[in-house]
């Protein structure tokens, strides 16, 4: 049986959305996706594992389930006469109702209730906040989005992305890609357990790590032996410690190159230039973009030797004083080397920027594909 469930998005609400609707395809999960906007999706689902799903997606914060009823979702069903619970409301609905229909049901129950954002109806808790006070497990929160009424099922853990930052072996803060954005990355890529990602820039290994947590088998190259060694030692700690049973492979190589691999999808940000203190100015920016061309060119050759699927891959965009932007014209790049851009949803198109409002150096999401 179908039922109707409320996403709530990250901070990049086109990613967000095109992560969700890629996942729901790449596994074959039956869905209906009733709307979408830059606060949350409404999904048509069936009742599945949604805590594993929460910790796959890199740009969904909350899930919560609608009800039509107070009663439905049992939020009274507790041991003891305690509880926390939220309210969230991501829309303009007017709640005033609903509140009072709680406080008295709270009456009625003799149950003493600690709400964890009090202040005027449009207050939101964050995922963390959820995560913090146990409301999925001793309370609840209500989600309130486009005049639903929905109980939060399962919520983004930002404790595990930092407790996994910390652990890993070997770090380079400046020089890696987020946990965040690997996953919505890997998401787009259409990988899936029992398929081979590859990232052939592999750094040290955050795509890899990832990959390998959401039970994909993988493969990473790089140019920079110190890199490799990096990305085998924070492979090898993430299988021992979470027990990982998909394969990874690390190998050092030039994947602008043509290379003896064979993958289903490629999740990967290739080398975006110098490290830039300051925002450069526009000679600078296209000495840079003009070097990094040539790379981009051939790796996109090397790939369609060697990944039969989708590329979900970032490319640099160098912001100027003037607000000008300066890219290395990948567009271009894709139409002279026989791919096209995927459409997932209609009306977004790439590239997306992702988090690109003060950044030096913007990022740009593309997800592209063999003609």
């Amino acid at each position: 049986m179908m039922k109707d469930y409320i996403f709530i998005f990250g901070r990049d609400p086109e990613l967000s959305a095109l992560e969700l609707k890629s996942y729901l395809e790449s596994r074959k999960i039956k869905h209906e996706l009733v709307d979408y906007s830059k606060v949350a999706a409404l999904v048509k689902l069936p009742d599945i594992d949604f805590h594993s799903m929460i910790k796959d997606l890199g740009g969904i914060t909350k899930i919560a389930r609608v009800f039509e009823e107070l009663d439905d979702e049992r939020l009274f069903d507790i041991k003891g006469n305690k509880l926390n619970y939220g309210i969230s409301v991501y829309d303009d609905t007017d709640i005033e109702d609903f509140r009072a229909e709680l406080k008295e049901r709270f009456r009625e129950e003799k149950i003493k209730a600690n709400l964890k954002n009090p202040g005027h109806e449009d207050d939101f808790l964050g995922p963390s906040e959820v995560i913090k006070h146990k409301l999925i497990e001793n309370g609840f929160e209500i989600v309130v989005y486009n005049g639903a009424y929905a109980r939060t099922i399962a919520a983004f853990n930002p404790y595990d992305y930092e407790s996994r930052d910390k652990a890993r072996p070997v770090q380079r803060p400046l020089q890696m890609v987020s946990i965040r954005l690997a996953k919505i990355l890997i998401n787009l890529s259409g990988a899936k357990p029992g398929m081979r990602l590859f990232d052939p820039f592999c750094g040290i290994g955050v795509v890899l790590q990832e990959a390998m947590l959401m039970g994909i088998n993988s493969i990473g190259v790089d140019l920079d032996r110190d890199a490799v060694a990096a990305s085998i030692k924070n492979t090898d700690w993430t299988r021992n410690a979470f027990q990982c049973t998909a394969t990874c492979k690390v190998v050092h190589g030039d994947s602008t190159r043509q290379l003896n691999v064979s993958a289903d999808a490629v999740a990967t940000e290739p080398f975006m230039g110098p490290l830039l203190r300051k925002i450069p100015m526009e000679n600078e920016a296209l000495k840079i973009a003009s070097q990094l061309k040539p790379m981009y060119d051939s790796l996109l050759k090397s790939l369609k030797h060697s990944v039969k699927g989708r590329i979900a891959i970032v490319t640099p965009r160098f912001r100027l004083y003037s607000g000008k932007r300066i890219g290395v014209d990948f567009e271009k790049l894709i139409q002279d080397n026989g791919y096209r851009k995927c459409e997932i949803l209609p009306n977004i198109k790439f590239p997306i920027t992702y988090l690109g409002q003060r950044a030096i150096i913007e990022r740009e999401i593309w997800i592209i594909e063999k003609i």
